[in-house]
């Protein structure tokens, strides 16, 4: 992910600025880094959570993945020469005027896995939307095609993994992407952490060097990893000091990222 903010803001604007919502013309995972603690530039869908919270990815979302159709979207990209040939950085998707929304697939993946070609995936620089009487849409890729594309190719442009994050309890399908900066009244953005020393909101009693999982039960909350959590668990760092209550504020080095 890019580390400059382009549009000029810096980590200090960002946090002091909090929740917004706009995207500020910045891509969804861009990150800043002042050495002890990281950030990552996030679309938050959820309408309410607390700083403090953790913010979770759910692969149920609908802005999760667009299935491009072989022979229909991807029609004769390879033999017109418009981009999907070996070596080539660009792509034409034909009719997709579904795809109406690009902000959730920058950064993404452009992912084969069907076909000609099938087996390879491709970071997402940009898509411009709406190319060509709003019938072609063009993808821009960060790396050259390995294997050249064909009508008969099954692919899709699955999403950033930093857009439409939520806050709610831990289940073996979402993954923990951040720790909740501000507090969310609407969905909207905000900076993540993903590094270093954060306050988080546990649902139990902590202690000192534990590893440190999302709640199971609790939106939002953490707790200390057990003999009766799930294996599946996502560790997302370790507990700073010990005597916490529960249903308090902690202090956790966080490591993420």
């Amino acid at each position: 992910m890019n580390q400059a903010l382009t549009n000029g803001m810096t980590e200090k604007m960002l946090l002091t600025a909090g929740h917004q919502s706009s995207q500020c013309g910045i891509s969804p995972g861009t990150y800043v880094d002042n050495g002890e603690k990281r950030y990552r530039w996030a679309k938050i869908s959820d309408a309410s959570a607390s700083v403090g919270m953790v913010a979770l990815r759910f692969n149920t979302a609908a802005t999760d993945h667009f299935v491009l159709s072989a022979g229909k979207h991807l029609k004769s990209a390879y033999v017109d020469g418009q981009g999907g040939a070996t070596n080539d950085r660009e792509i034409y998707l034909y009719g997709c005027s579904a795809l109406t929304n690009t902000i959730p697939f920058e950064g993404g993946q452009f992912v084969v896995y069907s076909g000609v070609g099938g087996g390879y995936s491709y970071r997402v620089n940009r898509i411009e939307a709406g190319y060509t009487g709003c019938l072609i849409t063009k993808v821009y890729l960060e790396e050259p095609i390995v294997v050249g594309l064909s009508t008969t190719t099954y692919a899709r442009l699955q999403s950033n993994p930093y857009y439409g994050l939520v806050r709610t309890a831990w289940t073996y399908t979402g993954k923990v992407m951040g720790v909740f900066t501000d507090d969310v009244t609407a969905s909207g953005w905000q900076l993540i952490q993903t590094k270093g020393i954060a306050m988080v909101l546990t649902s139990g009693i902590v202690s000192a060097g534990r590893q440190i999982v999302p709640c199971a039960v609790l939106s939002g909350r953490v707790r200390r990893l057990s003999t009766t959590t799930a294996q599946s668990a996502q560790v997302i760092g370790r507990a700073m000091m010990a005597g916490y209550s529960a249903y308090c504020q902690a202090f956790i080095d966080v490591d993420i990222d």
